[in-house]
């Protein structure tokens, strides 16, 4: 079970994340700049999944993940 953001659970994107830190006050600019950290964060993600002990096709299935739900927050 998974808390609701924004009345969604699932397929959460950019807007729904930046509509959420609205809804709490938070200001745009920091909202936006802390999505933007994250998807700068991709190749270091990428490297992480690389050099874990998993197995390969978890690696690639974990890779796989996170570049669908990283490409969601564009």
């Amino acid at each position: 079970m998974a808390l609701t953001i924004i009345g969604k659970c699932n397929h959460l994107r950019r807007a729904d994340f930046i509509a959420l830190a609205d809804h709490l006050g938070i200001a745009r600019t920091y909202s936006e700049r802390k999505v933007a950290g994250l998807l700068a964060l991709r190749e270091t993600f990428t490297e992480m999944i690389a050099a874990s002990r998993l197995s390969g096709s978890l690696r690639a299935a974990l890779a796989e993940i996170l570049s669908e739900r990283l490409d969601r927050l564009r």
